[in-house]
């Protein structure tokens, strides 16, 4: 299972490529086996247009599920979700605020076995350059 793990982690690697320097999130986590789905959090400078861009290997598709809180101000929310295809790197373009966001990246073909198929996911958000 371990040379499956590192073998889907690889391939992840090669299609995503290096992060570029405005980078203010890069994860890359199991969602295979027991533990479907990963989530995280990120600090975003200020608000402003994000890249948000996933990609997984070892299943077919996931999504992924972004969300902000600006507490007080109602309008100030993200609630953002997307199912995406793990053939390819998916990207998407979004307003966010400056501050926290959490990103959750859900396994939506799991095998239900206790190993699973050493499948993995990566979301990364950047700034948006016209």
């Amino acid at each position: 299972m371990a040379a499956l793990e590192q073998g889907n982690r690889t391939k992840l690697d090669e299609v995503l490529g290096v992060p570029v320097s405005d980078t203010y999130l890069d994860v890359t986590e199991a969602i295979s086996g027991r533990m479907t789905s990963f989530l995280t959090r990120a600090s975003l400078p200020a608000s402003g247009t994000y890249v948000i861009t996933t990609a997984c290997i070892g299943t077919t598709n996931a999504r992924l599920v972004l969300s902000q809180r600006k507490p007080g101000n109602a309008s100030g929310q993200v609630d953002f979700s997307e199912a995406f295809a793990c053939a390819e790197p998916s990207s998407r373009t979004l307003d966010l605020h400056g501050g926290d966001v959490t990103v959750d990246v859900i396994n939506l073909s799991p095998d239900g076995s206790t190993w699973g198929t050493g499948a993995f996911a990566n979301v990364r958000i950047t700034s948006w350059k016209p």
